[in-house]
């Protein structure tokens, strides 16, 4: 089951299409070389990103431990498998917004507690809070399929 936005269509994302985006990953990455137990955990969080998806719900499913788990992550992605959730959280919040979805609802419907927790990290990715991005791209119109 995917989340849906405020209007109730769905906010998922395939994982082909989450894998593919350079913004995600790295694009030096050769993605074939990831091993098993994180492409499982990356293929989790792209499918759940919305919830609160937990390092042990992942570790189970990659059948590692949480520690051999963040290992591989920062080994082959450098970064851990909580910084990927972020980032695809607030990759996420950005298409949204660019779509014209408000700020508090996106930052609920993407799995952030609250529109505070999401402004902290969506300044931490873009180097400005969801209002002055949306008031910097205000002369941009956007065509997005809601379907």
């Amino acid at each position: 089951m995917l989340p849906m936005d405020t209007s109730g269509q769905s906010v998922g994302v395939s994982v082909e299409e989450s894998l593919g985006s350079l913004e995600l990953l790295p694009h030096e990455l050769d993605r074939s070389r990831l091993s098993a137990p994180v492409r499982r955990a990356l293929e989790h969080i792209l499918q759940h990103y919305w919830t609160g998806v937990t390092v042990q719900e992942m570790a189970d499913l990659s059948g590692r431990t949480p520690f051999q788990l963040i290992r591989a992550f920062r080994r082959e992605l450098d970064m851990t498998p909580h910084a990927f959730l972020i980032r695809v959280r607030v990759m996420r919040a950005t298409a949204m917004l660019r779509c014209g979805e408000p700020i508090a609802g996106v930052a609920v419907d993407v799995g952030f507690v609250d529109q505070t927790h999401f402004a902290r990290h969506f300044k931490r990715f873009h180097g400005r809070t969801p209002g002055q991005y949306l008031k910097r791209r205000a002369h941009v119109v956007e065509i997005c399929d809601n379907a």
